[in-house]
């Protein structure tokens, strides 16, 4: 059975004139026995490593598509009921209380009605579709229209 390195280090180190070929030898051994050591520990880091980013991108790509599904539910749901005192109330006397509703509306809005709302930037529908649904990417995607029908357009893509 051969000797493990430590044995021999401490078999060489007890002679009383050592022997520069069997010394030579051992710390020959003891280099390439470290190299393997080395090597196998790095192999097993990249490994790890390698595993680590493959659970990162299969994590990352599970965030996404609940990511996804909350925007998909929130496009769907978009608001629940809202308190009367928050509905958007158009120039001509009605109230909104959905971005549905609102959509309907803007459908048969007349032009002094539709103008009234859109004076400012952001204009008032964006600002209630903001602060009041809390659905802030529509509110910034629509926030300097002048035009009815672009508006109805990308109002209708969004809740689609």
């Amino acid at each position: 059975m051969e000797d493990s390195l430590k044995e021999k280090f401490i078999k060489l180190s007890k002679q009383p004139t050592p022997d520069s070929k069997k010394f030579e030898d051992f710390l020959y051994e003891v280099k390439v026995n470290l190299k393997k050591e080395v090597e196998s520990e790095l192999n097993s880091l990249k490994n790890k490593i390698e595993q680590e980013r493959k659970d990162n991108e299969k994590f990352l790509r599970y965030l996404s598509k609940v990511e996804d599904r909350l925007k998909n539910l929130e496009k769907k749901q978009l608001h629940g009921p809202i308190h009367p005192e928050l509905y958007f109330k158009l120039k001509n006397g009605a109230k909104v209380s959905s971005i549905h509703e609102l959509l309907t509306f803007l459908k048969d809005m007349d032009e002094t009605t539709f103008n009234h709302h859109i004076t400012s930037i952001p204009n008032d529908f964006s600002l209630w579709i903001k602060d009041v649904l809390k659905l802030k990417d529509l509110a910034e995607e629509i926030k300097s229209l002048k035009n009815k029908d672009k508006l109805i357009t990308i109002i209708s893509e969004y809740i689609e």
